[in-house]
């Protein structure tokens, strides 16, 4: 029992340790007045639009238990992809820092708009990460801004992107394993039991067990504001309908669900061996 719970917290606490963070490139482009501020924000969202991001206003809209976020909060905006292809979704996130009142009233000429590029993976941005962001300074740049500080994007790491995606690898896998293993203990005796009830071969009992285990034990992603737990299909099957889930985690749940296909039937074959028929008992 020592082992297994020494075993348990080795592999806890190497999976807190496998993370990243996004690499980041930012800019400033130079303003003077609150209206030329208010001018260079348009021309952003109205460029970044064409690159198909729109603007994230959730914080703006919100009502926090302390009351609305604070003006320095809200200086900030963010943009997300809601283009009509999925091709560069959850990529890039983007965020414009405004310069606050106060900075215009101290200075005559002081302020600048800063833009910050983050890309969602480890080593470097991508090939097309670093095209992004040259198009986008291109474009800044070509509609007569100045850009007055510019921190380049990391170069590309490919040996630190694979090394940094096996680990995420293996612990996704190693847990959604366990989930697995204890949602089929529950749902496999569910489903052997109405096994039992409905069919009266071997074939069949094992079915009930099989069918439990992808309908019912199939871990599925269940998105928090830290990280993604993972719950039996009995739980999330509704969730199977929205198109947000299958946006943002197919790349999840299309291989769960392959998976416990093939698992559920290899634990139906050794979990139901023999069955009784008209008296007899026959073996697989």
């Amino acid at each position: 029992m020592r082992s297994f719970l020494i075993i348990l917290m080795t592999t806890l606490l190497s999976g807190c340790v496998i993370g990243y963070s996004s690499p980041q490139a930012s800019f400033d482009i130079e303003v003077e007045t609150s209206e030329a501020t208010e001018l260079t924000f348009e021309f952003l969202t109205e460029e970044l639009g064409r690159l198909g991001y729109v603007q994230d206003r959730t914080w703006e809209e919100a009502e926090p238990p302390l009351g609305p976020m604070p003006q320095w909060f809200l200086l900030r905006k963010h943009f997300y992809y809601a283009g009509e292809t999925t091709s560069n979704r959850d990529n890039y996130s983007i965020s414009v820092e405004l310069p606050g009142d106060q900075d215009f009233k101290s200075f005559a000429i002081c302020c600048t708009v800063n833009v910050r590029v983050s890309e969602s993976r480890p080593g470097g941005f991508s090939p097309a990460g670093h095209s992004f962001y040259a198009n986008l300074i291109n474009s800044i740049e070509g509609a007569g801004y100045r850009i007055v500080k510019q921190d380049e994007p990391p170069p590309t790491d490919n040996a630190e992107y694979w090394r940094v995606n096996s680990m995420i690898a293996g612990t996704i896998s190693f847990w959604w394993l366990v989930a697995w293993s204890v949602f089929m203990l529950l749902f496999g005796e569910l489903g052997l039991f109405i096994g039992r009830r409905k069919f009266k071969t071997l074939k069949g009992h094992r079915f009930g067990v099989w069918l439990a285990g992808v309908l019912l034990a199939t871990p599925m992603p269940l998105p928090s504001m830290f990280m993604v737990f993972p719950i039996p299909n009995a739980i999330g099957f509704p969730f199977l309908f929205a198109p947000e889930m299958w946006g943002h985690f197919a790349w999840l749940m299309v291989p769960s669900f392959v998976a416990s296909t093939l698992l559920s039937w290899v634990y139906a074959i050794f979990r139901v061996r023999t069955v009784k028929l008209r008296g007899k008992q026959s073996i697989a």
